[in-house]
């Protein structure tokens, strides 16, 4: 994995499928916070180092120009994925 934009990551994945027959007598309710849950989700494994690069986490410094208190050191990844 690379730091340069562009570079695609490929990670295997398991699918998992979680539905259960009784979850389709449910009335769901979002505005409740009952929303449906997805049918499936993906199980899978990062090394500490690509979930590092992933996440952006980094050592902070006080010399940086944006205070502490509004820097949250939030980032945005977008993550793909194939079905």
């Amino acid at each position: 994995m690379t730091g340069e934009p562009g570079h695609a990551l490929t990670v295997p994945a398991l699918r998992v499928h979680q539905w259960l027959p009784e979850w389709n007598e449910i009335e769901w309710n979002a505005r409740a916070h009952q929303s449906k849950p997805n049918p499936c989700f993906y199980m899978f494994t990062l090394s500490a180092f690509v979930l590092r690069k992933l996440s952006a986490i980094y050592r902070r410094s006080a010399k940086r120009e944006a205070r502490r208190t509004a820097d949250l050191g939030i980032v945005s990844v977008q993550v793909l994925w194939a079905a």
